[in-house]
């Protein structure tokens, strides 16, 4: 008995003019066709992740999606209804949905193709392209809208719509998964993307149709930079629409609805701002130049630059609201016809021209030129706090130092200048820093430095003008050369046996320290006539080594600064009459090399040693050995007596020619064994002691002194006034208030 057989495994057999044909059964057909059905499932669903080698082998994962198919969209007719789902298989001319890496036509094969669907693929789906031919559709709206989303693109993928009708198509949002472009061929349709466009760009619009054929409806949130090309404007709604932080570059042309804040603006086309709102830009701190045209649409656009980076703006724009920068650097080198604001940690530049106001508040800076060169402004304002950057690199005016170029009123604000030098200047060369057009003074100056004031920048010293070149520019010259230079004076009584003391004064020129190098910065060998005591200064070391009479000193000077050395010493006896007087050696680095190898000396200083005692030696009022020139002769502190021998003075000595000044400290002795008279004459007092000097007065007649009005008749005192063994007599002061 044969065992029974599964109907699975049945097999007819016939044989027909000596072939054999076989027949599977009926139901192993069946399962072997499920089988091959799900491999090429399987197979579709991987094929993206994977490449297929020369060598007919599977190699593994690629690092990105490939290519899948061409998938065609068909009509309604054939089986893609109007308002369809993407992911009904009967919609597509590959009897399946769409997978990741497809290629995704509407329009073209069949032509008329549904354009009115919902794409329910979800997120994991990514495509390549989607394209939408020019083709118009019978049967649905007319316009290529797509509903649900959001569109998945793999990393390079486009979304092209060539769409012709007089209508508006509309896209849900978009997830980028790298790189991608959005492009809005010539036909007449607007294209919408009514969603958020997410994921990570960068993303390229691009927009060939007419009147802002392309059109971003809402915020969006992806990551990269953002490219606007084409032939026509692209169309931004929303603040966000080209998201916060994204860099733009406009090649083409860019209409914002509102105000907008983006990264940074690069390129060279044309960007408009609706109504009177703002652009804010160079918030991602990169540097860029936009070359374009940024201009109003209906208002009056504004622009703010923030962040570190710097913009340039090379090209002719015509934006006329308020231009602010509050950070980094806003660098015109074309031009723009707005008023600028410079805040704090802001930075206006450039080689072009502002025709407007320039303002530049506290902690903003305006720095000419791109290193160098001229800016032209309107008027310019600049506030306490704020800084003028001046390059010098050069004579030669925007090719080698920096010049703001001024049509209108200049303000200074007792701002602060600063100014760097990157050559070696000649005492003379000059630099004009602000050419001031017409005649207006300048307003106010720089702070701390007055009109013909010094400062150092780059170890040069330049003087200060605002009223150089035609007479109301602000021009620098160079000025003295490095130096060291000392003023030596002296003070004291300056008889025998006293004590004077030498002030020397250095005072070092130039723009940088003058270094304690080897030898000695000072030295000053004093005069025979002298004794040396000692030496001191107000910083470093100074030496005084009596044996020599000499005094040294070494230490350092600071910049535009000076030390003070002290030197005293005693005047020796047997020098009355002698003309004392020496100069100190100074050393000092001119080059700023370490060495001392320049030296100069300080001013000589010299005074007459007078007697201590000067004698009166006649009666007369005035000539050679009168009481009159004695006192003009006599030296602070020293004593005035008379001889009274046959031929010399007399008593009285009669005033002729007016009052005695006192204007020193003196002591006037009277001789003891006889009796001298001093007489005003009736017609003035004998004497008027000067504030902060004293007379001491001894064995002496005051008589005659006569004045009108309150003042003294005989002495009149405003110093110190001592009287010894005298006697005042006949002296009045007519109007009240005699004198002594």
């Amino acid at each position: 008995m044969r065992p029974a057989q599964h109907p699975q495994h049945q097999l007819e057999s016939t044989h027909a003019r000596g072939g054999v044909r076989s027949l599977i059964g009926r139901h192993r057909r069946r399962a072997l066709a499920a089988i091959a059905g799900l491999l090429v499932a399987l197979l579709a669903a991987i094929a993206p992740w994977l490449v297929w080698a020369a060598t007919d082998a599977w190699t593994g994962l690629a690092p990105t999606p490939a290519f899948a198919a061409t998938i065609n969209a068909q009509s309604p007719a054939s089986g893609f209804p109007c308002g369809g789902n993407w992911s009904n298989a009967g919609a597509w001319d590959l009897g399946r949905a769409p997978i990741t890496g497809d290629v995704v036509v509407f329009g073209t094969d069949p032509p008329n193709a549904a354009d009115n669907t919902n794409h329910d693929l979800g997120a994991g789906v990514q495509l390549l392209s989607l394209t939408v031919a020019s083709t118009k559709v019978a049967g649905c709206s007319g316009n290529f809208i797509v509903t649900g989303g959001p569109i998945a693109l793999q990393s390079g993928g486009s979304i092209t719509d060539n769409w012709d009708n007089l209508g508006s198509d509309s896209l849900p949002g978009i997830t980028l998964n790298g790189s991608a472009t959005f492009t809005r061929g010539p036909g007449r349709s607007t294209l919408s993307i009514t969603g958020a466009v997410t994921g990570t760009g960068p993303l390229t619009l691009t927009n060939n149709r007419p009147a802002d054929g392309l059109r971003l409806t809402v915020a969006n949130s992806y990551s990269g930079a953002t490219t606007v090309s084409g032939a026509s404007r692209v169309r931004a709604d929303i603040n966000g629409a080209i998201p916060t932080g994204s860099a733009l570059t406009v090649d083409g042309s860019l209409l914002f609805q509102a105000a907008t804040t983006i990264g940074s603006l690069a390129g060279g086309g044309n960007l408009f701002m609706n109504g009177s709102n703002t652009l804010t830009a160079g918030g991602d701190n990169t540097s860029t130049t936009f070359s374009g045209v940024y201009q109003n649409s209906g208002g009056a656009a504004a622009l703010i630059k923030a962040g570190t980076g710097a913009l340039t703006l090379s090209g002719v724009n015509t934006y006329t609201g308020a231009t602010t920068v509050n950070a980094g650097t806003l660098a015109v080198t074309g031009s723009i016809v707005s008023p600028v604001t410079v805040n704090s940690s802001g930075t206006l530049g450039g080689t072009g021209t502002i025709n407007n106001t320039v303002t530049v508040n506290s902690g903003g800076t305006l720095s000419p030129g791109t290193s160098p060169g001229i800016i032209n402004t309107g008027n310019l304002s600049l506030t306490s706090g704020s800084t003028l950057s001046i390059e010098l690199n050069g004579t030669t005016v925007g090719t080698q130092y920096d010049q703001v170029n001024v049509t209108g009123t200049v303000d200074l604000g007792n701002a602060t200048l600063n100014v760097s030098v990157g050559f070696t200047p000649t005492v003379g060369q000059t630099f004009t820093i602000i050419n001031n057009d017409g005649g207006d003074a300048i307003m106010n100056t720089f702070n701390g430095l007055p009109e013909g004031s010094t400062f150092c920048a780059g170890g040069h010293r330049f003087q200060i003008s605002y009223m150089g070149g035609d007479g109301n520019d602000v021009v620098l010259t160079v000025i003295d050369p490095i130096s060291v230079t000392g003023m030596k004076t002296v003070s004291g009584n300056t008889f025998p046996g006293s004590s004077i003391t030498y002030t020397v004064v250095l005072n070092n020129t130039g723009c940088f320290d003058q270094q304690d190098n080897p030898g000695n910065e000072f030295s000053d060998v004093l005069p025979s006539d002298l004794t040396l005591v000692s030496a001191d200064a107000s910083s470093g070391v100074a030496t005084a080594t009596v044996p020599t009479n000499t005094v040294t000193w070494n230490g350092v000077i600071p910049a535009m600064d000076s030390v003070t050395i002290t030197i005293t010493a005693t005047i020796k006896s047997g020098t009355e009459g002698h003309t004392i007087a020496n100069q100190g050696t100074i050393n000092f680095d001119a080059d700023n090399n370490g060495t001392n190898e320049s030296s100069t000396t300080t001013n000589t200083a010299s005074f007459v040693v007078c007697p201590s005692t000067r004698v009166v030696t006649t009666s007369a009022d005035s000539g050679a050995g009168s009481l009159r020139q004695v006192i003009l002769d006599a030296c602070p502190n020293s004593t005035i007596t008379f001889d009274m021998t046959p031929g010399h003075v007399t008593s009285p000595i009669t005033l002729t020619t007016g009052e005695l000044v006192i204007d020193k400290n003196l002591t006037i002795q009277g001789p003891t064994t006889a009796s001298l008279t001093i007489s005003g004459n009736n017609n003035s007092r004998v004497f008027n002691v000067q504030t902060s000097n004293s007379l001491v007065m001894s064995n002496l007649t005051i008589t005659g002194g006569k004045i009108t009005g309150d003042n003294g008749g005989g002495i009149f005192s405003l110093g110190d006034l001592t009287i010894l063994n005298s006697t005042f007599t006949g002296n009045q002061a007519v109007g009240g208030e005699g004198g002594a």
